[in-house]
C-alpha cells in the first residue's frame, strides 16, 4: 500500500544526486529579507521566513519535501494513508525483433524438431487432474448465426479413449448427461439439436453471466459461471462443486 510514497521518494533522491547546492533569498524594497533557502550538497534544506511568517516546514532532506508534498495532493484527492495506486504505461519499447521474425524463428525452431512440438502440445492440453466432462466449441465463422457464438458440449460415450484389449478404459456412467439450469438437475437446458454437423453431444449456447449446473460420472453436482470472454477463441468459465 506505500508503494507510491516509495517511488515518490527515490526517484526526488535520484534527482537530487545532479543538483548542486545552492541558496535563495527574496528581498522586499526596504531590504528586509523575507524568505531564505538553502540546499547543502547532501541535499538538506532549511527555510527561513521573517519573523517565521507561514510556518515555514522544518529543515529535512529534498526528498522528505517532495514526498510530504505528494502526500498533501493525495490527499487532497480524497485518498487516505496507503490508499495511493501508480500506474505507469509504456509505448513503443523495442524488444529487439518484430513479431514476423519471432514467428519465423519458432516455425523454423518447431520444423526442426517436431518432438519438441508433441511436447509443448502435451504440456499445455495435459494441465488438470482428472477427466473432462464437458469441453468448448466455437463453429467456423461462417456458421449460421443461429449456431454462432460459444458452446459447451457435453461428452459422450464415443469421446472415451480408445484402450487396447488388456487395458481398463474409463466407462460412460453418466446419469444425468448434459446442462442444466437448477442444482437438482430437473430442468435440462442442453439438447442434442444439430450445430455444425454434430446431432450427438448435449451441448448449450453460452454467453457471460450465465450460471449452469452438471453432475459428474460420480454423480458429483458443478456450478458452472460463464465470465467475460477474455478472447474471441476462449471462454472463462468458473466451476464451483456443490
Amino acid at each position: 500500500p506505500w508503494e507510491i510514497e516509495h517511488l515518490i521518494a527515490a526517484m526526488a533522491y535520484d534527482a537530487a544526486a545532479n543538483w548542486t547546492p545552492k541558496a535563495f533569498e527574496y528581498k522586499l524594497g526596504t531590504g528586509t529579507t523575507i524568505f531564505t533557502s538553502v540546499l547543502d550538497a547532501t541535499g538538506w534544506v532549511t527555510f527561513e521566513t521573517f519573523n517565521n511568517a507561514g510556518s515555514p516546514p522544518r529543515p529535512q532532506y529534498i526528498w522528505d519535501h517532495v514526498l510530504e508534498m505528494a502526500q498533501i495532493r493525495l490527499h487532497d484527492g480524497g485518498l487516505e494513508e496507503g490508499e495511493g495506486g501508480v500506474a505507469f504505461t509504456l509505448h513503443d519499447v523495442s524488444v529487439g525483433m518484430t513479431s514476423t521474425e519471432i514467428s519465423d524463428i519458432m516455425a523454423t525452431n518447431m520444423a526442426a524438431d517436431p518432438a519438441a512440438l508433441r511436447e509443448l502440445a502435451k504440456a499445455i492440453t495435459e494441465n488438470s487432474v482428472g477427466e473432462a466432462d464437458f469441453y468448448y466449441y466455437r463453429p467456423a465463422p461462417n456458421t449460421p448465426e443461429a449456431q454462432a457464438g460459444d458452446w459447451l458440449y457435453f461428452i459422450d460415450e464415443v469421446d472415451l479413449p480408445l484402450v487396447s484389449d488388456d487395458e481398463e478404459g474409463r466407462t460412460y456412467t453418466y446419469d444425468s448427461p448434459g446442462f442444466y439450469s437448477d442444482k437438482a438437475l430437473t430442468q435440462k437446458i442442453s439438447s442434442t439439436n444439430e450445430v455444425h454437423g454434430d446431432d450427438l453431444h448435449e451441448k448449450v449456447r453460452v454467453a457471460p453471466g450465465d450460471v449452469l449446473y452438471i453432475a459428474d460420472d460420480a454423480g458429483v453436482v458443478f456450478e458452472l459461471t460463464v465470465q467475460e470472454k477474455p478472447s474471441i477463441h476462449r471462454v472463462l468459465v468458473d466451476v464451483m462443486r456443490l
